[in-house]
């Protein structure tokens, strides 16, 4: 009776996370232009905007991975977005706290991120 009782109360917890979890996803754009999300910090641009595949990225890593709380919200990495090297805090954030430490292959080609005008 006991062990029924608990299986039943882990069983509908689980069924709220998960509701939950879908409730925030369907909410998410599946794709952000990132020049619009954060042109009040990186002004004008001479590049390419980035349009990062918000769905993709959902679907293979936890919110937190990016943003403070799992309810998601504006995301800007910390520093400034501004260079075409490893010090812009984008690039920083994109290559090595995020793609190499996960070992997703990416190429460090412009053209590869930065594709829409």
């Amino acid at each position: 009776m006991k062990k029924s009782l608990v299986k039943k109360g882990l069983l509908a917890l689980m069924i709220l996370v998960f509701a939950y979890a879908i409730a925030v996803a369907v909410d998410a754009p599946a794709n952000i232009n990132l020049q619009d999300a954060w042109r009040e910090t990186i002004g004008k641009t001479t590049q390419k905007a980035v349009i990062l595949d918000h769905a993709l990225h959902q679907k293979n890593n936890k919110c937190t991975d990016c943003h403070k709380t799992d309810e998601g919200g504006n995301f800007t990495p910390p520093g400034e977005i501004k260079g075409m090297n490893e010090k812009n805090a984008a690039h920083k954030f994109c290559w090595l706290q995020c793609h190499e430490e996960k070992k997703v292959a990416v190429k460090k080609v412009c053209t590869k991120c930065h594709t829409k005008a």
